[in-house]
């Protein structure tokens, strides 16, 4: 089992990454379908494009799988890895 604080601050216990970004897309009310690489990608142009996060370095957030995205982002200290097995 992993346990995971997300960027959102909501605490995540799941058995892979995939569904930390499945349920996060799943609570937004915006959400029209659920794409977990549209939402990798579109969360790294958003670190991209917000003055928020302009001491992130976005080259490092990873896309290729849901697990290097969670991992690249705790690396960056953005999430939190808590358990992992």
């Amino acid at each position: 089992m992993k346990k995971v604080r997300w960027i959102t601050g909501k605490l995540y216990r799941v058995k892979d990454f995939a569904e930390i970004i499945w349920h996060d897309q799943a609570r937004n009310p915006f959400c029209e379908k659920i794409n977990n690489q549209e939402y990798m990608e579109s969360t790294k142009d958003y670190y991209k494009t917000s003055e928020a996060y302009n001491h992130i370095d976005v080259s490092k957030i990873r896309t290729d799988n849901e697990e290097a995205f969670v991992r690249s982002l705790a690396k960056l200290g953005e999430v939190k890895i808590l358990l992992d097995d």
